[in-house]
């Protein structure tokens, strides 16, 4: 039987039957083509439902479909639903990864160890030798004091590219550190 979310969204009783109907037939073959994109049993059932929800939107037209194009039609939504929902993952696992905890830090100052360690002046010239958005976006935030909202609206930037470009010069800092500590 269709999951009861499939059978609440049918616009009418024929929609129903189609659905259940569908379900019953394509279900294992959907299962088995998100499996193949997912490798992970959670995964496939979530991009399943994905599929059969944004197919209950193409339900009037499906209906008409024959049965070779319809198998097809649902294998390969299936497909598509699952290659997107793993698209979606890798986004979120990158930006969580973009912006590790001890970079952005809560109170977005320059790490208080390194400022310790090497001192404002030279902090302030590695800042001057860095290129020239990565410059700008550093003193706008730590010696202007600006917000990355204020900062993106100055530059025409997104407050997410604000704090990318913050994040690598950040790092290409304690790159530059290490590079003339090591020497």
């Amino acid at each position: 039987m269709a999951p009861i979310y499939l059978l609440l969204l049918a616009q009418n009783e024929s929609e129903r039957e189609f659905i259940e109907s569908a379900y019953v037939e394509y279900h294992r073959l959907m299962y088995y083509q998100a499996y193949l994109v997912t490798h992970s049993p959670e995964d496939a059932e979530d991009a399943v439902g994905n599929a059969l929800v944004s197919l209950m939107k193409k339900c009037e037209t499906l209906m008409h479909f024959e049965p070779i194009k319809l198998r097809a039609y649902f294998t390969l939504a299936a497909k598509h639903s699952a290659i997107s929902l793993m698209r979606k993952r890798q986004v979120r696992q990158k930006r969580s990864t973009d912006f590790p905890a001890e970079d952005i830090g809560d109170s977005g100052e320059i790490d208080s160890e390194l400022l310790e360690r090497e001192g404002i002046e030279r902090i302030a010239e590695l800042i001057d030798r860095l290129p020239r958005k990565s410059r700008e976006v550093m003193l706008m935030k730590y010696f202007r004091e600006m917000t990355d909202r204020e900062i993106a609206e100055s530059l025409s930037l997104s407050e997410v590219s604000v704090r990318s470009a913050l994040c690598r010069a950040r790092k290409t800092l304690r790159d530059m550190l290490s590079r003339e500590s090591a020497v």
